[in-house]
């Protein structure tokens, strides 16, 4: 399991906002070091805006994804696309991590970053059918099993 970059950008921002507070406190101390101190945050609003640009982007995609899969029409996966039962709770226990559905279909389908991007919206609003189907009927499945009806 890799590390997406969404949450590479959020592990790069804590670490460069740590080492500037780390620096502030000890290095820029000293007198005579304003005009390193001032290219330092000059580099460091920089990178932060940056990074903050690269998130709003990704949160975008993502936004964009979401609305389209919700506005789309049903789209079934082909067999050899169709992921297994382990990999479908696998992904409901992602999406409810808070990992975003692209990053779900790479964990399900490990072809998914080779495919061009029409066949990588037709995945993800397939496999999101498929969880809505299986959230839409497990409530029933649990009320059988506990009136004792399967």
């Amino acid at each position: 399991m890799g590390v997406s970059y969404k949450h590479f950008l959020y592990g790069a921002i804590t670490f460069v906002s740590l080492l500037a507070a780390i620096l502030k406190l000890s290095y820029f101390q000293d007198t005579g070091r304003g005009l390193m101190e001032f290219y330092f945050g000059i580099m460091l609003l920089a990178f932060l805006g940056w990074a903050g640009g690269q998130l709003w982007t990704i949160h975008s995609r993502e936004r964009e994804q979401t609305e389209s899969v919700e506005g789309g029409a049903s789209v079934s996966l082909a067999d050899e696309n169709r992921p297994d039962e382990d990999a479908l709770v696998a992904a409901e226990t992602y999406l409810s991590l808070g990992e975003s559905l692209d990053t779900v279909c790479m964990f399900v389908n490990a072809k998914y970053r080779d495919w061009e991007p029409a066949e990588r919206q037709a995945f993800r609003q397939g496999l999101k059918a498929v969880l809505d189907e299986r959230h839409a009927n497990s409530p029933a499945a649990e009320r059988h099993e506990a009136d004792g009806l399967t």
